[in-house]
């Protein structure tokens, strides 16, 4: 593969990256967040919302993985394209950066109290 096509490539699936994020994002809003389920499930739960994040990426990677080992010199699933589970990972990666950012626009008071609430849940005993 050239370089040229590798960008075509990622070009093609930028798109449909955007295309799911825009598509799925319509199901997982609330109240106009985008990124609220993460909270959600981190209130009801118990853990950070970076921890939720975290186990929805790696269901995703050890399900790519899972097809590589199973089909080592052509990787596949049976229920969807791995390309799906690919996008969706991508669009998980998306995701933590939109998480992230929000912790960003806070001020300093805030990110303190964002931060001991992480510790605090993190380290409980």
């Amino acid at each position: 593969m050239t370089i040229q096509e590798r960008e075509e490539l990622a070009k093609k699936l930028f798109e449909k990256c955007l295309e799911v994020l825009r598509a799925k994002g319509k199901d997982y809003e609330v109240d106009g967040d985008c990124l609220q389920q993460f909270k959600l499930i981190a209130d009801l739960v118990g853990i950070t919302k970076y921890q939720v994040w975290a186990v929805f990426w790696c269901k995703h990677t050890l399900s790519i993985l899972g097809a590589v080992k199973k089909h080592p010199e052509h990787p596949e699933t049976t229920a969807e394209p791995l390309e799906g589970r690919v996008i969706d990972n991508i669009n998980y990666d998306v995701c933590l950066m939109g998480l992230l950012k929000e912790v960003e626009k806070l001020d300093e008071g805030e990110r303190i109290e964002v931060f001991r609430k992480f510790c605090n849940r993190f380290f409980k005993k």
